[in-house]
């Protein structure tokens, strides 16, 4: 008997832990038809097709009458609100409202051989719906407030996210991985995200390494940053419109896709593709930036291009064209060259672009000059250039003037590089036989030229007829040359020929010049700035 009395207790125990963990503690108020959690676990929790009869909602689970969960109004929850999972039953959620500040309304996890829509449902949680190994959902006309995520999509197909509003995200803060996105999808595909409204966030729709998205009619203004797309092939984005802070779309390996018939904003488009031929596969028509045309070349050979028509340019994989006379404001990049040769960029402005206002990567035999670049983080980024000549630019008010990335067989000449706000000049990584010559370098707050040497030791750069006035102010010397490989990479800062270097207005009394951190010095200084004439 004493067995039995303590089996059957512990089989009571156990049954009340198997209802806990399913609902602990849910008062049905018949008045208002609101959930109130009185405990710290309140959840519905279905995970088979008779789990939507035990909680008694009305329908039969069939495409015709499906299972509906309506007009309830969850809040204080100290976990998910509604959980389905490996159903087969078709389902319909509307008409809910979610306060649940610090979790997640609903999750669907591998929800495959159904057809379930969530609409007409309020958000006000970190995360709105999570989605994970799913398929044939539809989410419609919901609102989503004070979220985190107020929509995230892992593994999974055929989803209609259609009509919501995301208003008022929370602020980015990465240390508590708060992200303040609308829309995210992770290895996910075949899904369509349309006319939704996107305001005040984070982010708007970001998509990674999903394919065969459609991205259409949506408005993400005043965000951070509109639209992300990383990899995510044979996707398309058409007819939206974006305006955001930082950029209004950022697309990085994204072969076969469409961009048609969209408006960027002052921001444009961020574009990056590590191959040439994926450029072969993209489609951009009629879309803009600052109310202009944005010009994508790819392919092109034997042109010229000098009417001011361009909001924001982009040249890939073309030979002998020429750009000149543009007018580009504000947007992430004012003009883009990928993996071309032969190309004239020429007489362009780039005024307060977010991000760079001239990005060059793998350009070969081109030439950049008269261009004016300035308020942008960097007025020239250089990579992977080869035997290219820039001459007679103004690089001024940016964070940085030039940066050179692996960059070789280059000529600098006649630019004006002043009032930056770091370098004048910096190379990275691996940088050789650079040639930088009658250049003006004026109040750069940090170093004029600063060589850092990180790779493998270099063939050794030329440094000569330029004038350095007054920059670096807070260093006893304006450039700086630093080899971290160990073995010295011999720079040459006067030129060989005439035995004539440079001229620096903190010469002082002295007869040569100690370049930081005093492996060279320029034994032959100038008297005189008047380097050009």
């Amino acid at each position: 008997m004493r067995f039995t009395k303590w089996h059957l207790i512990a089989l009571s125990i156990i049954s009340a832990l198997a209802l806990s963990s399913t609902i602990s503690y849910i008062v049905l108020n018949k008045k208002n038809q609101e959930y109130e959690l009185s405990s710290t676990l309140a959840e519905i929790f279905i995970d088979s097709d008779r789990d939507f009869r035990f909680y008694g909602f009305k329908g039969r689970g069939t495409l015709s009458n499906p299972y509906v969960i309506e007009n309830l109004h969850f809040f204080n929850l100290s976990k998910t609100a509604i959980y389905i999972r490996d159903t087969t039953k078709h389902f319909v959620i509307r008409n809910c409202e979610f306060d649940i500040s610090e979790k997640t309304s609903i999750v669907f996890q591998n929800v495959v051989e159904s057809y379930g829509v969530i609409t007409n449902c309020i958000f006000n949680t970190k995360i709105g719906i999570d989605i994970s190994y799913s398929a044939d959902l539809a989410i419609l006309d919901n609102s989503f407030t004070n979220f985190s995520y107020g929509i995230q999509i892992k593994e999974s197909t055929l989803l209609n996210i259609s009509s919501n509003n995301f208003v008022d995200s929370r602020e980015e803060y990465v240390v508590l991985k708060i992200r303040g996105t609308c829309i995210h999808s992770i290895y996910s595909s075949y899904t369509s995200i349309e006319n939704n409204y996107c305001y005040n966030t984070s982010y708007g729709i970001e998509l990674y390494n999903s394919n065969n998205m459609l991205v259409s009619n949506n408005n993400c203004t005043e965000n951070k940053k509109g639209i992300i797309g990383e990899r995510v092939p044979y996707s398309s984005f058409i007819n939206n419109n974006c305006n955001s802070s930082d950029t209004s779309m950022d697309l990085l390996e994204a072969k076969g896709v469409t961009i048609r018939d969209n408006n960027f904003g002052k921001r444009g488009i961020k574009l990056y593709e590590q191959h040439r031929e994926k450029f072969l596969d993209y489609t951009v028509e009629n879309n803009l930036a600052n109310n202009k045309e944005i010009g994508f070349f790819v392919n092109v050979q034997n042109q010229t291009i000098d009417e001011e028509q361009y909001g924001q340019v982009f040249i890939a994989s073309c030979f002998n064209l020429t750009l000149s006379n543009q007018n580009l404001y504000y947007v992430a990049n004012g003009i883009s060259v990928f993996f071309s040769e032969n190309i004239s960029i020429i007489n362009n402005t780039c005024i307060e672009n977010k991000q760079y206002g001239i990005y060059s990567v793998f350009t070969l035999w081109s030439l950049f000059a008269n261009n004016t670049c300035s308020n942008a983080v960097m007025g020239f980024f250089i990579t992977f250039n080869m035997n290219s000549t820039f001459a007679n630019n103004t690089l001024h008010s940016n964070v940085e003037g030039f940066h050179l990335y692996n960059t070789t067989w280059c000529l600098f000449t006649r630019n004006n590089l002043s009032f930056n706000q770091n370098q004048g000049l910096l190379t990275d990584r691996f940088c050789e036989n650079l040639t930088i010559t009658y250049n003006y370098f004026i109040e750069n707050q940090n170093y004029a030229i600063e060589f850092i040497h990180w790779e493998r030791p270099a063939h050794g750069n030329y440094v000569h007829h330029n004038a350095f006035i007054n920059n670096a102010p807070q260093f006893d010397s304006q450039c700086s040359d630093i080899d971290y490989w160990g073995e010295w990479t011999q720079d040459y800062w006067y030129d060989r020929l005439t035995s004539e270097g440079n001229y620096w207005s903190d010469l002082g009394g002295y007869s040569y010049y100690v370049i930081y951190p005093g492996r060279y010095i320029d034994p032959y200084p100038l008297s005189s700035p008047d380097i050009w004439s």
